[in-house]
């Protein structure tokens, strides 16, 4: 499997970390909100960072919110020069460790059978951060299934976005989720790749991945949110990885977008669609914050 180009492999990194990229037709459904405070107008929809040419167009609802918002939010800004190049910060181990050294031999040697580019060598791919292999493989489940990060919902309003000229507002920063993927601790690390190993090799990652569809499909958030809590097991390394790469980002994305909120009326915020549903999801925390947030 060819290594997917660094701007690629960040359109998509969320695949690494939920198992499962998801994209779908918004026609049947669709995981967007409306979210209103003191006048101010927030319009939310649950992104997915693959898709396909047959995806759009979108619901004229949503079509109709980005084209009135005066500006739009997204967790970071993937189709800028600056972006890419601030992802090849991250996607190498530090001098001195390799995938035996963070992974162990076994483990590592597991990844790289999975990774098998021919175009690279062994050598090569075991500078690379695990968290990386692990996306590349991802996303080749995603092509099989007919899926691009080219025809991904967030990149295609970031598209709209500069042609419309339409102010574009990071939540994060590419830098900041480099870190933080770049951050989890060796037993994190090895936790991870293991579980997303054993699920490649048990063949449930492609049916967990169209599981998401249907639920993403049918605006199920419900189904979605299980969905997604069930990608990992419930031991504490499992607990420990998803708040670091899902619910503990949400506390500073709704804060992020209550401040905008306050300056400009009405936005356009898409984001990860994992961040907008269940137990202390961005949603959830609007509401705490006063907003009135109705589903759409």
């Amino acid at each position: 499997m060819m290594i997917l180009p660094a701007s690629r492999v960040l359109r998509a990194w969320i695949a690494l970390c939920l198992l499962a990229l998801v994209a779908c037709s918004t026609q049947a459904g669709s995981l967007f909100w409306k979210a209103e405070k003191n006048g101010q107008v927030v319009w939310l929809l649950g992104s997915v960072h693959v898709g396909s040419t047959a995806f759009y167009p979108l619901p004229p609802a949503v079509e109709k919110a980005f084209a009135a918002s005066k500006s739009l939010m997204v967790e970071a800004d993937v189709s800028s020069p600056a972006a890419q190049k601030q992802l090849t910060q991250f996607i190498r181990l530090p001098k001195g460790q390799s995938l035996d050294s963070v992974l162990g031999q076994d483990l590592a040697k597991r990844l790289l059978i999975r990774v098998n580019d021919p175009q690279l060598s062994d050598a090569v791919l075991r500078t690379f951060q695990p968290w990386f292999l692990c996306t590349a493989i991802e996303m080749q489940i995603a092509a099989k299934l007919g899926y691009d990060p080219e025809q991904g919902i967030d990149l295609h309003y970031l598209k709209m976005a500069r042609e419309q000229r339409k102010p574009v507002v990071e939540l994060e920063s590419v830098a900041a989720q480099g870190r933080m993927l770049s951050g989890l601790t060796q037993a994190e690390t090895r936790h991870f790749v293991s579980e997303t190993l054993s699920q490649l090799e048990d063949q449930s990652a492609a049916r967990q991945f169209a599981d998401l569809v249907d639920a993403w499909r049918q605006g199920d958030e419900l189904a979605m949110d299980r969905l997604l809590r069930e990608s990992f097991d419930d031991s504490a390394l499992s607990r420990a990885l998803m708040g670091k790469i899902l619910y503990g980002r949400n506390p500073g994305m709704a804060r992020g977008i209550a401040a905008q909120s306050r300056q400009q009326s009405p936005i356009m915020v898409v984001v990860g669609a994992g961040h907008l549903v269940g137990q202390g999801s961005v949603i959830q925390l609007l509401k705490q914050d006063g907003f009135t947030v109705s589903k759409w």
